[in-house]
């Protein structure tokens, strides 16, 4: 655990059963987790508990990945302890689109599920350094 505080995390899927393997992966790493089942959720966990680290799903209801992605873009100028927030997004999908995304927004790191849960973790150790 960092010695100074524990990092919290913000699961945003749509995929229960990848939510739970996720924050049993992340509470047992020792960190917080705050979950959003979609992009709207996703959106006003970022304004009002300002993680430390997005792990966003491409796919999701409301508003998807990419929506998530442009708002986030007005919401770091807004507020100073996001700014420089990793976001690391994870999707089944292959679409080239997320690789262009992840070009034009301040996207850490890409995970393709199904992921294997310790790649998981070292991405997200990693982009927390």
């Amino acid at each position: 655990m960092d010695e100074q505080r524990q990092r919290t995390i913000l699961v945003a899927d749509d995929d229960p059963d990848s939510v739970v393997i996720i924050t049993l992966r992340l509470e047992a790493g020792d960190y917080r987790v705050i979950t959003a089942r979609d992009g709207e959720e996703c959106m006003a966990l970022l304004e009002s508990e300002q993680p430390d680290l997005l792990l966003l799903d491409v796919m999701m209801p409301r508003l998807n990945g990419y929506g998530v992605l442009l708002k986030l873009d007005d919401l770091r100028a807004a507020y100073p302890k996001i700014e420089k927030m990793p976001v690391i997004v994870f999707t089944a999908s292959h679409d080239a689109g997320v690789r262009v995304m992840m070009e034009k927004h301040q996207i850490t790191g890409f995970i393709t599920k199904p992921f294997d849960p310790k790649e998981l973790m070292s991405t997200i150790k990693a982009a927390l350094k």
